[in-house]
């Protein structure tokens, strides 16, 4: 009787082990999902820096003003500085909502409005939203549809208009 005493208390000992094991292996996934999302925010800022060092330095602002203004007048070098411009935010947007899909660390519907606010700016014109027509067949089901709705409120001209109210804050 004492044997299987001591069989019973040696069982419960493991179980309760296993128990504090799988805890414990469920407090690391966590915590490596924390720190994975950490360095996608952190490369998420790197990469809007660059791209808007890159934006600066390639001189792309005088390209996007040319598509809101007359896109008649872009060059074919234009038009693909544009694309590939366009594809960068877009791939950016994708990665924003995909680690907030998959990680839970930011609230998804915010990642979606981020997309929504910026499809308003860059695809307000006929160029970029033609451009934004073409290719959202690589683009995921979930940004598409977020865009799609964006854009059926945006009229043509609403980047225009945007970028002359933030310009008229510097200017007075």
């Amino acid at each position: 009787m004492k044997l299987n005493t001591i069989n019973e208390y040696l069982q419960l000992g493991a179980a309760f082990g296993v128990i504090v094991g799988l805890a414990l292996v469920v407090y690391e996934i966590r915590e490596n999902t924390k720190i994975s999302f950490q360095q996608e925010v952190s490369g998420n800022w790197s990469s809007w820096v660059e791209l808007s060092m890159a934006e600066v330095e390639s001189g792309i602002s005088h390209e996007l003003a040319k598509a809101m203004i007359n896109a008649e007048e872009l060059t074919l070098e234009e038009k693909i500085d544009l694309d590939s411009w366009l594809t960068a935010h877009v791939s950016i947007w994708m990665r924003e909502y995909e680690a907030a899909f998959l990680t839970g660390e930011r609230d998804v519907n915010d990642a979606l409005e981020d997309i929504a606010q910026g499809a308003y700016f860059y695809f307000g014109n006929e160029f970029t939203r033609g451009w934004y027509l073409e290719n959202k067949y690589w683009i995921g089901p979930e940004v598409t549809r977020v865009i799609d709705e964006k854009l059926q409120s945006t009229p043509l001209g609403s980047d225009i208009a945007y970028f002359e109210r933030v310009s008229s804050h510097f200017i007075e």
